[in-house]
């Protein structure tokens, strides 16, 4: 008898709290209770969520797309990529401070790009607005038919188009930090590094997914990938002398400069070349007319800007005088 009163305590209590909508969910029942007495009890109760009000708007939070990666397939055999050791370096000591002469050394090097390049201004403005376009163009806010990916520059050696599409390219990816433009993939080839020139299928798989496969399987999954719709990030390739993947066939020439055409390639080249005439002597005349229009040529520099380079690099250092610096860069 004294086991039906508790229970119907029970009772009241759970339906007063469901009513007033403050029923919490209470585990603490009592030990002593059999398992009859518990199950007769999960009949009657309310259910153990809380009753939702009939105003209420439940809102899911909006994810950000997710671009898909790239991966190798399971059934492509990956190469195993010997390690290197690298040697152990001698430390300088570091306790004397730099001189003027040590700093100004610095600065002239060949291998030191700033991030100012002072008589590019006109070729970096070009390249930058083409690029970009072509990055909006493949995430849907820009629409633009005679838009093309592909850019060939040429120009003699030393006239700034490594280090101007670098450039280009990290203050782009600023822009993606700040989200005022959406990611991209950035992959830089030399083509002098790569014999025979189909080696660049392997070098450019190997950049996206970082897995080394064969020639012949590159190949066949590069041109998948280019081929097949998918949510893919843009990939934007700098090949760099460019003029060295030429030969008889100008097969390699011939895919990359297709797959720009295809509609889901997401592909931007990028072409360095030191031959001007490299469209007229060097190629066939179906690789010449996959190239598009948006061709720049870097003209050598005067002596006038080779004066205000060196004047850029040398700011903050009073160390050589105006007629020794004219007097380099006229040599």
């Amino acid at each position: 008898r004294s086991s039906k009163n508790a229970m119907a305590i029970r009772k009241q209590s759970a339906k007063r709290a469901f009513d007033n909508e403050e029923y919490e969910d209470d585990d603490d029942y009592d030990d002593e209770c059999t398992e009859t007495e518990v199950e007769s009890e999960e009949e009657f109760s309310p259910t153990r969520k809380r009753k939702r009000k009939v105003n209420q708007r439940v809102r899911t939070p909006i994810r950000p797309s997710k671009h898909a990666e790239v991966t190798t397939p399971s059934t492509v055999r990956v190469k195993s990529i010997s390690r290197i050791t690298p040697l152990a370096l001698r430390l300088q000591p570091t306790d004397e401070p730099q001189s003027c002469y040590d700093r100004a050394r610095s600065m002239l090097r060949l291998e030191e790009v700033p991030e100012f390049l002072p008589c590019r201004e006109k070729e970096y403005k070009l390249i930058h607005d083409k690029i970009k376009s072509a990055i909006e163009q493949f995430s849907g806010h820009r629409i633009c038919k005679q838009l093309t990916f592909r850019i060939v520059i040429s120009g003699q050696p030393g006239t700034g188009k490594t280090a101007t599409v670098r450039q280009v390219v990290r203050n782009l990816q600023k822009k993606v930090e700040k989200k005022e433009l959406v990611s991209f993939k950035f992959i830089e080839i030399n083509g002098m590094e790569l014999r025979p020139p189909e080696k660049a299928y392997t070098a450019v798989w190997e950049r996206l997914t970082g897995d080394l496969v064969s020639i012949k399987d590159a190949e066949s999954l590069l041109s998948k990938i280019f081929s097949t719709p998918s949510k893919r990030s843009p990939i934007i390739l700098m090949i760099d002398e460019f003029d060295s993947l030429v030969n008889k066939q100008n097969k390699v020439i011939y895919n990359f400069l297709n797959w720009t055409t295809l509609l889901n390639s997401h592909l931007i080249v990028v072409a360095l070349t030191n031959r001007i005439d490299l469209p007229v002597t060097m190629l066939s005349v179906s690789s010449d007319s996959r190239m598009g229009l948006d061709r720049f040529t870097f003209a050598p520099y005067t002596h006038a800007e080779l004066t205000t380079i060196i004047r850029s690099r040398l700011e903050g250092i009073n160390l050589f005088t105006n007629e020794a610096v004219e007097f380099a860069a006229r040599k």
